[in-house]
């Protein structure tokens, strides 16, 4: 499943550059798949297989309708919405998405990027607009596609529709302001503002010198919201419910349940929608008491969300949850399983300590491409940042969350749980301002140093492969040994 996510990445890139080559690769993969099926009757390829049609199939779609709403650059349109997330706001001014209910001239389900001022909207707010509608042509406008959408629409005035709210998105925008309100209650502005980002990925609420102190402490990861925040959610509610239940389908529901409960909180991003997948497919396994590889769940859900949204290989926040995943999974867990079989360190304070340190190297590793491509600077301290606040990070959630619950039924309870939650949050603001205004905390690096990373990385890859292939010859020697020792000299002729 990781070769077939590989090829449906490839797909997307391939069609966004050359749509005309897209067919020629399409063409070439379906025929080695084909041959390997028909030879060794894989049910790997197959499945492998149906994924990559799938894929080069939405891709000519999406590509289809970049086409087609190019066609309605400066049109105008009269049109009923809802907004379905508030992207950006400052000074009376608003930028959301939305989908369209009806149009004279759009499609209904539409999505649209708008653009207008005063008076505020929220989540599930329905609205009759009149449109100036424009085709997406900047640089980010990959980013736009990833998300579904094609059009912009300037909306100069609107007419709130109250008798049509959408009841599930108010509640989602519901939830989140109840969270936001609950924090600035009971902690400080600085110490609320980033709970809110570890909560929801919301960091609106920081000041431009610590939102520059958390790029500079190379921290950037831990305040978007993705699959260490869903573990420790997930962790959260699962430890208590295996104290009360041990039926599996109720632990898978409630993993299926907190998982889509923090994917709409935190407005299915491309990151949390990664996590969300590799948790769901996980839920269906524990149901049907299966239990598959790690790398071969990743490659499945980026699979399946290239299905449905081609172009999310081109989304920042993917490609680096993706690949911080897949250094965990392929580097850090590797060694750990190797030192914890062989029992290279004994004390296991030491042997934690030493995983969290490779979980945040090897993150860091596979994401080096991308951070330098895009940001155009690596952070140098980014490692011992991440070890030093992901402990304190996992504490203050934790809080946090037992507190947004208790607060329903005692707000006084609430308030003494929050004192902690607050002091662990204070400690990690604190030491992404002592890292991230070190005058070397970032060092800038050009693009040859994103061809040096991938080359080191293929060879980390190639000396783990290596050192895998070298112990299961030991392996198999061994058992080899034990073997004719076990046989005598008539198995050892043979």
């Amino acid at each position: 499943m990781l070769l077939s996510a590989i090829v449906c990445c490839l797909v997307s890139v391939i069609a966004a550059k050359s749509p005309k080559a897209l067919i020629i690769f399409a063409l070439l993969f379906t025929f080695i798949l084909l041959f390997i099926i028909f030879k060794n009757k894989s049910h790997i390829a197959v499945v492998s297989l149906i994924f990559i049609l799938c894929v080069v199939f939405s891709t000519t779609v999406a590509i289809g309708k970049v086409d087609k709403y190019a066609s309605f650059d400066k049109v105008k349109s009269e049109c009923v919405l809802t907004v379905t997330e508030i992207t950006y706001k400052s000074d009376g001014f608003y930028c959301a998405d939305a989908k369209v209910l009806e149009s004279n001239n759009l499609k209904k389900g539409t999505k649209l990027s708008l653009y207008y001022y005063s008076p505020k909207l929220s989540m599930g707010d329905t609205v009759k607009a009149s449109l100036e509608l424009s085709a997406i042509k900047s640089d980010y406008k990959m980013n736009y596609y990833s998300r579904g959408i094609y059009l912009s629409g300037r909306m100069r005035e609107f007419e709130k529709l109250d008798n049509r709210v959408n009841k599930s998105l108010k509640a989602v925008g519901g939830v989140r302001e109840y969270i936001k309100t609950t924090a600035f209650k009971y902690m400080d502005y600085e110490s609320a503002a980033t709970l809110c980002a570890l909560l929801f990925g919301d960091d609106s609420y920081f000041s431009p010198e610590f939102y520059n102190n958390v790029k500079c402490a190379g921290v950037s990861h831990v305040m978007v919201v993705s699959g260490m925040h869903l573990t420790i959610l997930v962790t959260f509610l699962m430890f208590g419910i295996n104290k009360f239940f041990h039926n599996r389908y109720i632990c898978a529901a409630v993993q299926l349940f907190s998982v889509l409960l923090l994917c709409a909180v935190c407005g299915f991003t491309m990151s949390i929608m990664r996590a969300g997948v590799m948790y769901i497919i996980a839920s269906l396994g524990l149901i049907l008491k299966r239990r598959g590889a790690s790398e071969n769940t990743l490659g499945a859900a980026v699979s399946i969300i290239l299905i449905f949204s081609p172009f999310a290989i081109f989304n920042v926040s993917f490609q680096l949850s993706v690949l911080s995943t897949f250094g965990i999974l392929g580097v850090a867990l590797p060694l750990r399983r190797y030192i914890i079989r062989n029992k290279l360190i004994k004390n296991s304070v030491l042997r934690e300590l030493l995983f969290a340190a490779t979980i945040s190297l090897s993150a860091t590793l596979l994401t080096l491409p991308v951070v330098i491509n895009v940001f155009g600077y690596v952070s140098t301290v980014g490692v011992i940042t991440t070890l030093i606040i992901t402990y304190p990070v996992t504490i203050s959630i934790w809080l946090s969350i037992l507190g947004l619950i208790v607060n329903l039924f005692s707000p006084f309870i609430a308030k003494i749980i929050f004192i902690p939650c607050n002091l662990a949050v204070k400690f990690v603001n604190y030491i992404i301002n002592c890292f991230g205004e070190l005058p070397f905390s970032t060092v800038e690096a050009d693009n040859k140093w994103v061809y040096i990373s991938i080359i080191a990385i293929i060879f980390i890859f190639w000396f783990m492969l290596a050192c895998k292939k070298r112990i299961d010859m030991i392996k198999l020697k061994e058992m080899r040994t034990k073997i004719i020792k076990e046989g005598g000299r008539k198995l050892k002729w043979r």
